[in-house]
């Protein structure tokens, strides 16, 4: 019987999902589907406590260049731009993209959109969880580097380099001050309640059994090759994560009612 649930597991990004997400990436669709429900939570809240005098919505991600067939990250992403009545167009201020494991042509079409964005003063905010693609920040390589977090969220702002800041794999989302302009924030942007609202309403949880490494289908020889794809530091932190739900199952915890807290 599988160790399954309804919510997530772990006190930050899913290790498991993320894994399930990049596997055969060209052709799997659990990524945008879940993308976009989390990129919807997060303009909820942003909707919820910017300044009236802000606008939120969902827009079509930079990610995609215009000759390439559709693919399923054809993703979304928010931007906020102040509201001006004396105008009729009315520019980007600030843009949030959750960033795809996207492959080298699509890379080279976001870098250009990125730049271009930026050049007309854009602010930008990247949250990056695929850990299996090269980074997209300036930040060591979570490919490479031992020593590397496996997530990281970027700000850039105009004529500034990228700012980024890392957490791993059994850590909870960083909460944000989103800065909206020269005066103006939301503070304490609660990424980790618009992943976990994005991970319930995409039913998540039925993909993923805890008795089993990440995806454990994705080579028959081994169950391992995704867990590997984690430094071994963050594997021994899954296992241990693992470990820990099934003994909280199994002194009768109800883990759906209870939020995951990181390990001591």
């Amino acid at each position: 019987m599988p160790l399954e649930f309804k919510t997530n597991q772990y006190p930050g990004p899913n290790a498991h999902l993320l894994s399930l997400q990049q596997s055969s990436f060209s052709s799997n669709h659990l990524w945008r589907s879940f993308h976009e429900r989390f990129i919807d939570a997060i303009a909820v809240q942003l909707k919820e406590r910017a300044p009236e005098s802000y606008q939120v919505q969902i827009v079509d991600s930079i990610q995609k260049a215009d000759h390439t067939p559709l693919t399923p990250f054809d993703v979304t992403a928010i931007v906020i731009h102040p509201i001006d009545t004396s105008v009729d167009v009315q520019a980007e201020s600030v843009r949030i993209e959750c960033l795809s494991p996207l492959n080298s042509d699509q890379r080279l079409a976001y870098a250009n959109r990125r730049r271009e964005a930026l050049e007309q003063g854009l602010i930008l905010y990247e949250i990056e969880l695929c850990h299996e693609t090269p980074t997209l920040l300036p930040r060591p390589s979570y490919l490479v580097d031992p020593y590397a977090q496996a997530y990281a969220i970027g700000l850039t702002k105009p004529n500034v380099h990228t700012q980024w800041q890392g957490f791993g794999v059994d850590e909870p989302f960083p909460n944000l001050d989103m800065i909206l302009g020269a005066d103006d924030i939301v503070p304490n942007l609660d990424l980790g309640r618009a992943y976990n609202h994005a991970f319930f309403l995409s039913n998540s949880g039925v993909l993923i059994d805890y008795l089993l490494p990440p995806d454990p289908k994705r080579d028959p020889n081994s169950m391992d090759v995704a867990l590997n794809k984690y430094t071994l530091p963050d594997q021994d932190l899954i296992r241990a994560r693992m470990a820990h739900i099934a003994e909280l199952y199994e002194q009768g915890v109800d883990l759906d009612a209870v939020m995951p807290r990181p390990l001591p």
